[in-house]
């Protein structure tokens, strides 16, 4: 068994009904494996975009207040 199994092979070496019902190379195990892996990486991708929209909204702000300081420097400083 490969060091990281996939569900259908997991259920396939360890469930005897489900060995029973769909040999390996099944279609059906293998679309029921590829839906569970699009829902993994459709959980992994919603999560990364979480963070990437936190991170842009942090860096938001930091811009935003470096663009403030530097309204309020230039309106301090005269022009000479």
């Amino acid at each position: 068994m490969p060091e990281n199994p996939t569900l259908a092979e997991y259920d396939a070496q360890h469930n005897p009904v489900v060995a029973a019902l769909f040999p390996k190379q099944d279609p059906r195990v293998v679309a029921l494996q590829a839906l569970v892996d699009a829902e993994q990486d459709n959980r992994t991708a919603a999560f990364l975009f979480d963070d990437a929209k936190q991170a842009h909204r942090k860096s938001q702000e930091q811009l935003d207040t470096a663009r403030a300081a530097y309204v309020e420097a230039m309106a301090r400083t005269p022009l000479t």
